[in-house]
C-alpha cells in the first residue's frame, strides 16, 4: 500500500508488472505499450505516458515522456535491458538496449528519485547489443539488478561472470522453475569472479 512505480518497456517488465498487479494496488506510470494487452495491468491504478507508438520495441516516445518518466514521484523504477554482460576489466556489469530512441527513457528511469531494478532474462544474459546505457558501478546504490531465468545458478555464474544469489524461484507453466537472482554487487580492490575462476 502506497507503493508506486515508473516503468520502461520490455518483455521481462510487462512480466512483473503482471505479477506486481495481482498481489495489490501500486500505482505505475508507463510507456509500456505492451500492457495494453493484459485487462490484469490495466484493471489497476496504471497510468500511460502518452506519446507515439515506436512499435518495433512496444514503447511510447515522444519528446514529453522522459519527463514524464523523471518527475512521477515514484517509490521504485523499473527497466528491462536488451543485453547484458560482464567486462572482467573492470569487473563490472554492462547493460544495452537495442535502439537508440530508448536512450532517453532508461536515463529518465535511471534519473527517477526511487530505486532502479533491471529485470532480464535469459536470451539476455551475456550479449551485447547496439547501445550501452549504462554500468552497474555508475548505478551507485541506487540500483539493484534482478535477474528472472531458468538458469541455474552455476550456469548463471559461468555466463555472467560475476556472483549472483538467488532470492526467489518459482514453478512456473510447462514445468520450468522460473528463478530470480539478484547480483552481488562488485567489490571494488577485491578480485573479480572471473579474475579467480
Amino acid at each position: 500500500k502506497g507503493d508506486s512505480l515508473v516503468t520502461g518497456p520490455g518483455t521481462t517488465v510487462t512480466f512483473v508488472m503482471r505479477e506486481l498487479a495481482r498481489s495489490g494496488r501500486i500505482q505505475m506510470l508507463t510507456c509500456n505499450a505492451g500492457v495494453l494487452e493484459f485487462p490484469e495491468i490495466m484493471a489497476g491504478p496504471v497510468h500511460l505516458t502518452g506519446g507515439r507508438l515506436y512499435s518495433s520495441i512496444g514503447c511510447l516516445i515522444d519528446s514529453t515522456v522522459s519527463n514524464r518518466l523523471r518527475e512521477f514521484k515514484a517509490n521504485t523504477a523499473l527497466m528491462g535491458v536488451s543485453g547484458l554482460c560482464y567486462e572482467p576489466k573492470t569487473d563490472d556489469i554492462v547493460f544495452y538496449c537495442h535502439d537508440e530512441v530508448q536512450l532517453p527513457i532508461k536515463d529518465a528511469l535511471i534519473k527517477n528519485r526511487g530505486k532502479v531494478i533491471i529485470v532480464t532474462g535469459r536470451a539476455k544474459i551475456g550479449r551485447p547489443d547496439a547501445w550501452e546505457f549504462a554500468r552497474l558501478s555508475a548505478l551507485g546504490e541506487k540500483a539493484d539488478l534482478y535477474m528472472l531465468t531458468d538458469m541455474g545458478e552455476r550456469e548463471l555464474q559461468e555466463k555472467v561472470g560475476s556472483p549472483f544469489e538467488k532470492v526467489a524461484s518459482r514453478r512456473g507453466g510447462h514445468g520450468i522453475t522460473i528463478s530470480v537472482y539478484k547480483a552481488k554487487r562488485p567489490q571494488r580492490g577485491a578480485p573479480s569472479q572471473a579474475a579467480t575462476a
